[in-house]
């Protein structure tokens, strides 16, 4: 299996490996978007489609990284999904963005999150997968317990939130 032709279907859905040529002004501007980035550690930097491609390109470049773009339609780019794998312990940390606005609120990021477990428990045998996320980020914890993620524990005062310290929830997902 070649991790940079990665294509799988779900309900609704294509995921399927990003490519540089999946750029667009969209993504560029979900990172840009401070209603949509608050959550996110790319919020601290400002985007443009040059950078964005190289991070693409590093991530396809990487053997334990795989960033896979979620599709409406096969054509409609509406977040991403990104996996660390530790294949030593057949793990991987897990990341979603759902960056089209028009698309939350209808249960899809735990769709995209039920499918792309699955793909790569039985396509890459891995066998647990954990994410984080911040305490205030209810929407992504909702996804994840949905698509069978069990909370297991927190880091107190992880990060600060407009100088305010938060804590980060930590999930996991055991096949």
């Amino acid at each position: 299996m070649d991790k940079n032709k990665i294509v799988f279907q779900s309900e609704r859905m294509e995921i399927k490996t990003l490519q540089p040529s999946d750029v667009g002004e969209s993504y560029v501007n979900w990172l840009n978007n401070p209603k949509i980035n608050q959550f996110l550690e790319a919020r601290f930097e400002s985007h443009d489609i040059k950078g964005v491609k190289r991070f693409v390109e590093n991530c396809l470049g990487s053997p334990r990284t795989f960033l896979l773009g979620v599709f409406l339609n096969e054509k409609v780019h509406i977040g991403n999904i990104k996996l660390e794998i530790n294949p030593h312990h057949s793990r991987a940390e897990i990341g979603i963005l759902l960056g089209d606005p028009s698309s939350w609120g209808k249960n899809l990021a735990t769709e995209a999150l039920i499918s792309t477990t699955e793909y790569f428990a039985k396509t890459f045998k891995i066998r647990k997968f954990s994410a984080g996320m911040y305490e205030d980020n209810k929407g992504s914890l909702k996804a994840f317990l949905r698509a069978g993620f069990k909370k297991c524990g927190h880091l107190e005062q992880h990060v600060l939130v407009a100088g305010t310290p938060k804590d980060c929830l930590l999930v996991e997902k055991v096949f």
